[in-house]
């Protein structure tokens, strides 16, 4: 009986453990996805974009789902473009912050229309080379990133602090 109690608790131990590890790595997912959504409040954005070239990029990838070979295409829009800021002349081909891909050629097409002469381009105001044509503002991943990491550590603190209840030996490690 000894035995089985110090396996249970040496199997809490890894537990509570892994649970903590992963919240600090959620943790710092989010903490470092709000550290660059508020790094955009102090960029500005300018409406004399230009195009210089466009296109859209194939992309195939082939996954193993049930010992069957998926392959399924993306098409990637590119984009390169200039812009002027305090009378010198930028090119970038940054589209966003975060991967524009598309299911059909089509979709790709449209959304590249989306940039004719004069758009508008986001850029960071002490280092001009830094510019998207869009910028992702969502809060959501980090509010998520950071529930979720902190519900894992409340479970954590809970498993530990009733490690020696009968739910916890019992129910959760299937004594």
């Amino acid at each position: 009986m000894n035995f089985i109690n110090t396996l249970l608790s040496y199997k809490l131990y890894f537990t509570v453990i892994g649970l903590i590890v992963f919240a600090l790595f959620l943790g710092n997912f989010g903490y470092s996805n709000y550290k660059e959504i508020s790094s955009f409040k102090t960029w500005e954005s300018i409406d004399n974009g230009i195009k210089i070239e466009s296109k859209v990029e194939q992309k195939e990838e082939t996954k193993k789902v049930n010992n069957k070979f998926s392959t399924t295409i993306k098409y990637i829009p590119y984009i390169k473009y200039s812009f002027t800021y305090n009378g010198k002349k930028y090119e970038s081909d940054n589209i966003s912050n975060i991967e524009y891909s598309f299911t059909n050629e089509s979709d790709a097409n449209s959304f590249l229309k989306e940039f004719s002469n004069n758009f508008k381009v986001y850029f960071n105001p002490e280092n001009a080379k830094e510019s998207y044509l869009k910028l992702n503002t969502s809060q959501i991943p980090t509010i998520t990133a950071f529930s979720i990491s902190a519900l894992l550590l409340i479970l954590a603190i809970l498993l530990f602090t009733f490690r020696d209840s009968a739910f916890v030996k019992g129910i959760v490690f299937l004594r």
